[in-house]
């Protein structure tokens, strides 16, 4: 499960994502200055919207355990966000929006072969 905690004075915080195992137990902190994220399935890798460490308008995947991480599509011009993860785990799928909003679905390999389409 991931969750996403502040971190900071209200009105000036960051939010950081944390994971738990479903079945209880003690969270574990995955990444500091976190965008919106979504588990593969089978727990092994998770994407990120653009992490406040990286850079803007990006999707990134990272291994399950919160190392690994790396840029799997680039927005340009466009924001990205929302991320989620196909049941196979080998597809994700965002939200692209340009400038005039106009949001559409789009899809990327999370081993980072090809563009998001």
């Amino acid at each position: 499960m991931l969750f996403h905690l502040p971190r900071g004075k209200p009105g000036n915080e960051e939010w950081d994502l944390w994971t738990a195992p479903l079945t209880g137990g003690k969270p574990t902190l995955l990444r500091k200055d976190a965008g919106f994220a979504a588990y593969a399935p089978d727990g092994s890798i998770v994407l990120l919207d653009h992490p406040v460490e990286f850079a803007y308008d990006q999707i990134w995947v990272m291994d399950g355990d919160g190392c690994n991480a790396r840029s799997l599509v680039n927005g340009e011009t466009l924001a990205l966000s929302w991320p989620s993860v196909s049941p196979d785990g080998t597809m994700g799928r965002l939200r692209k929006r340009r400038q005039d909003r106009d949001c559409r679905n789009r899809h990327c390999r999370c081993d980072g072969g090809g563009r998001a389409q």
